[in-house]
């Protein structure tokens, strides 16, 4: 059986919602500008944004996205 390979990020807990179930009506314009570059990033670097799992609740910041620090989760995509 084929490996597959995996990608684990922390990310804002809140955009798990739209992240595993692709429903980002709780998300505020500003919000959903920052996702939708995530998710640009992913497809660009990885061709594709697949999250298969989030936990572990924690704080954490994410310059590299242009985003302050809040609370966050550890997002698993498979790459």
């Amino acid at each position: 059986m084929p490996k597959i390979d995996t990608l684990e990020l922390d990310l804002y807990s809140h955009w798990a919602c739209s992240l595993i179930n692709a429903d980002d009506s709780g998300l505020e314009d500003d919000d959903l500008a920052e996702l939708n570059a995530f998710v640009d990033t992913m497809v660009r670097d990885h061709g594709q944004c697949i999250c298969v799992d989030v936990s572990e609740d924690h704080w954490f910041g994410m310059p590299d996205y242009g985003c302050l620090p809040g609370d966050t989760s550890t997002f698993t995509f498979h790459i």
